[in-house]
């Protein structure tokens, strides 16, 4: 049961990325213009910065959150049952997203680039940041899961009946 739950996150991730890769293929992304972004010159750069890094820090405190309950019964059962791999999973791709949209910033505010070459690497940034946010609204959806399983957990009708009868 655990590989087939682990099979299914990773095809819903590469599902995603499929999708992703079909609409650039066919053009559908590479319709946008950037141009307002390029005129913009830093300002959108360092916004991106602070969206990512915010973005960033709360999928790092969704995995905490994550560790940081597994040694309730129930949450240790979904965590061996491979429930929670796509939690992870998500949660690293979008670090991942978040730390190169981060990178790509930096180097628009840091280096000089030829204007030929300026539209390509805005595209790049503002994709990765659309990834990012993407992937960061699935482990939302995903810790909300993890969240409900540990509140029925702490439920009334979970714990023990303390009551002295006499």
């Amino acid at each position: 049961m655990n590989n087939s739950r682990s099979l299914k996150g990773w095809i819903k991730i590469a599902l995603f990325f499929a999708v992703i890769t079909c609409l650039y293929r066919f053009g559908l992304l590479r319709i946008i213009s950037f141009d307002f972004i390029v005129e913009q010159k830093e300002s959108f750069h360092y916004n991106a910065i602070s969206l990512s890094s915010v973005l960033a820090g709360f999928q790092f405190t969704g995995i905490s959150i994550l560790l940081s309950v597994t040694d309730k019964p129930r949450i240790e059962r979904l965590w061996n049952y491979g429930y929670l791999d796509t939690l992870y999973r998500v949660s690293i791709i979008g670090i991942i997203f978040n730390v190169a949209t981060i990178l790509i910033s930096l180097g628009l505010i840091t280096i000089r680039i030829c204007e030929h070459y300026l539209p390509k690497i805005v595209f790049s940034e503002i994709f990765t940041m659309v990834v990012s946010l993407a992937f960061f609204t699935w482990s939302i959806k995903e810790l909300l899961f993890v969240i409900r399983k540990a509140k029925n957990d702490n439920s009334p009708q979970s714990k023990p009946d303390l009551t002295i009868s006499g």
